[in-house]
């Protein structure tokens, strides 16, 4: 059975990677909340991260407080990115940071979780503020940021029961979860 798992979660990465670009354009027409809500779901970037937010989650003992964290960073990094301009190299970035979520879930970091919440949190306010430079001119920012918010929750919530599956199936080696995670950002890093 812990089997079974490890492979329907490379499944899904190897599903959710091919031909998706780390740029996600296309929801310049779209309402600023149906925006918001579909942007997480039309790159793995964002997607994988969230849902490894929500595995990361699963293994705390105040998982809510990780999530809302996470959230709250990436809300501060949409406000940003919607001010400011791109970062340079912001596709290598956003593909390094699945890289270290992928670390991040791999227990690694057990012993400083103060350390692994501090990364989560700059991981997140990163892709916050990648959503925020990617937004099209002219649309209201906080029903944007409020499609983003709930489409994100809908993920970390998605990876919170495959975390419990990991925890249930795979046991103290349930941060093997991490590997696939850590693979697909080191893919898009050699495609960026």
């Amino acid at each position: 059975m812990k089997k079974a798992l490890l492979k329907s979660i490379t499944l899904l990465v190897c599903v959710v990677l091919p031909g998706v670009a780390l740029a996600h354009p296309g929801h310049s027409s779209a309402p600023a909340l149906l925006a918001g809500l579909m942007h997480p779901f039309s790159g793995a970037d964002h997607l994988l991260l969230m849902v490894g937010v929500g595995m990361w989650a699963a293994m705390l003992s105040r998982r809510w407080m990780g999530a809302s964290a996470s959230l709250l960073a990436m809300l501060l990094g949409v406000m940003a990115g919607a001010a400011g301009a791109g970062l340079p190299a912001m596709e290598w970035l956003l593909a390094g940071s699945l890289v270290l979520m992928g670390f991040v879930l791999t227990g690694s970091l057990r012993a400083l979780p103060a350390i692994a919440g501090l990364m989560v949190f700059a991981m997140s306010a990163l892709h916050g503020y990648a959503h925020g430079v990617e937004m099209a001119p002219g649309v209201s920012v906080w029903l944007y940021a409020l499609g983003l918010t709930l489409a994100s929750l809908t993920l970390q919530l998605a990876g919170m029961g495959l975390g419990r599956l990991a925890r249930k199936f795979m046991g103290k080696r349930q941060g093997l979860v991490g590997l696939p995670l850590a693979a697909a950002g080191l893919w898009m890093m050699m495609g960026a």
